[in-house]
């Protein structure tokens, strides 16, 4: 991966999708590298981005059918991930803080409720029942402003 990441086709590739002004390469290698601090070994592991975007008008009337006037933003979060081999998730958010379960329940448990653990339980649940594997997986979300 952090190889990959050193790669001036790929850096080259990172800029022209974001924009210029910024070494992307060099901020996912930083990411992979706390990650790796992190968890161990990132071989298996994926990189996410989830682009900002940042409501002029509307907000959330969209929930009730409503029109909301959006526009994108040059701020983004971005995510390693990695399967963990076994039923544990592992997350760790520098504003979130650290979150584990283990899949192998997936009813609601009590003390999760409205937390981010029952959200991912839910969902997982959601998957099981629909007829897909599922499986635990390590995450390392961070903002980068």
């Amino acid at each position: 991966l952090k190889n990959l990441l050193s790669n001036r086709k790929i850096t080259a590739a990172l800029n022209n999708i974001y924009g210029g002004g910024f070494n992307y390469g060099k901020r996912y290698a930083m990411l992979a590298d706390q990650f790796i601090s992190r968890f161990g070994n990132a071989d298996k592991a994926g990189l996410f981005s989830s682009p900002g975007r940042i409501e002029i008008g509307g907000n959330h009337t969209d929930h009730q059918k409503g029109k909301v006037l959006a526009a994108a933003i040059d701020l983004d979060i971005a995510c390693i991930a990695a399967p963990s081999g076994d039923m544990n998730v592992n997350i760790y958010s520098e504003t979130g803080g650290k979150i584990s379960l283990n899949l192998n329940n997936l009813n609601p448990v009590n003390s999760e409720k409205f937390s981010s653990a029952a959200l991912i339980r839910g969902i997982a649940s959601d998957i099981s029942k629909s007829g897909f594997k599922i499986g635990g997986f390590l995450l390392l979300i961070l903002r980068f402003l």
